[in-house]
């Protein structure tokens, strides 16, 4: 549980730096480097990974996105000026506009 904890945190990061999305890519591309060394039959197993990878680092940045909209709307705008008081984040607006179109 706790290589899982790291491995989340790490990603986390690189997701909320903004550097480091390229970084989380580039981790599941490192099974095909096993290609040449194990052989061919490995392509599929590394197809795996990669897929189960990025799988794992899309919904990590989608947690990471909602999270910082949800901070947005409880801190952040507060602390701008007066005019933003009312707005709202991004994911809010759309969820909003999704919900008013369904119901027209």
């Amino acid at each position: 549980m706790k290589s899982y904890l790291r491995l989340r945190w790490w990603v986390d990061r690189n997701w909320v730096e903004g550097i480091g999305y390229k970084s989380n890519i580039a981790v599941g591309i490192w099974p095909f480097l096993l290609i040449p060394i194990v052989g061919k039959w490995w392509l599929w197993p590394a197809l795996g990974l990669l897929g189960a990878w990025m799988t794992f680092i899309g919904w990590r940045g989608y947690r990471v996105a909602r999270a910082n909209d949800i901070h947005y709307d409880k801190t952040t705008k507060y602390q701008l000026s007066k005019e933003y008081h009312d707005s709202e984040s991004a994911m809010k607006a759309g969820f909003i506009r999704r919900r008013q179109t369904k119901s027209k």
